[in-house]
């Protein structure tokens, strides 16, 4: 008896989604799901190609804000091995605190974005403003040292940058990683890019610990990390709005939004 050939199950006319359908109904053996796996590796493609123009254009727009001469500067103090900036992240960063203006923030994770984020709090005092301060929070001691080493004297007044360890923990049978020493207080905003994940420990549960302090209208960023994301999403008490910011066509960036609705308690 011959081999039986497998064959994958295909979405029939009915099946299609309103998009596909009229595309399907004059294609014949063309399925929903086949257009939609095509749409995604064009849309792939296409954003790689664009990837440079948006970071080039994420440049040029911290450079009207007078941010590149800082930048160069911290990446000269910076160890060769260190990542170059992700200028479409720093930039989305510097925005959002300029326009919500926090008084507290609290970073996981330090390098580029220490030093956008305390330079933004300190153009919101320049520009009258009131005052903020941004703690951040490292889990690895020797890179805790780089930051520290390379942020501006100027901005001095700004952040904290301080060794935390990454504990290993399990959450809802989720195993993840904990800050050893996370500050009491309340921020007005966080973002979440640390520390270091592994397969097997992919996510950070240190919002959920200080979910209960957050005030109503809260703004947690997380870089990229989808899975500590939907982990997020998943158990997050407090009422709030989420968003994936990614830029053209879904692949040139990545910044997990979560926007605090309601009121606290």
């Amino acid at each position: 008896m011959g081999a039986v050939a497998r064959v994958r199950p295909r979405l029939t006319m009915p099946g299609a989604c309103a998009i596909c359908r009229p595309v399907v109904a004059g294609n014949q053996g063309t399925s929903c799901m086949d257009l939609h796996r095509l749409v995604n590796r064009s849309r792939k493609r296409l954003a790689r190609l664009v990837a440079p123009a948006v970071r080039a254009a994420s440049r040029r727009s911290l450079a009207r804000h007078g941010l590149l001469d800082m930048l160069d500067a911290v990446g000269a103090r910076r160890p060769p091995h260190a990542l170059a900036p992700d200028y479409c992240d720093l930039l989305l960063l510097y925005e959002a605190v300029r326009r919500r203006r926090p008084r507290t923030i609290l970073e996981f994770g330090s390098g580029w974005s220490t030093c956008v984020l305390a330079r933004a709090l300190a153009d919101n005092v320049a520009a009258g403003g009131d005052a903020g301060f941004l703690h951040s929070l490292e889990s690895d001691r020797d890179w805790a040292a780089v930051t520290v080493a390379s942020m501006p004297a100027e901005l001095s007044g700004y952040y904290a940058c301080v060794h935390s360890p990454a504990l290993e923990v399990e959450w809802d049978g989720v195993a993840g990683y904990r800050h050893a020493n996370v500050p009491d207080i309340a921020p007005d905003m966080i973002f979440l890019d640390g520390p270091p994940l592994t397969p097997a420990r992919n996510v950070a549960v240190d919002v959920l610990d200080i979910e209960a302090r957050l005030p109503a209208d809260f703004l947690l960023l997380i870089d990229k990390r989808n899975a500590n994301a939907r982990f997020l999403r998943e158990r997050l008490a407090r009422p709030h709005r989420y968003a994936c910011h990614t830029g053209p066509l879904g692949g040139v960036y990545s910044l997990h939004a979560f926007e605090g609705v309601g009121v606290t308690g």
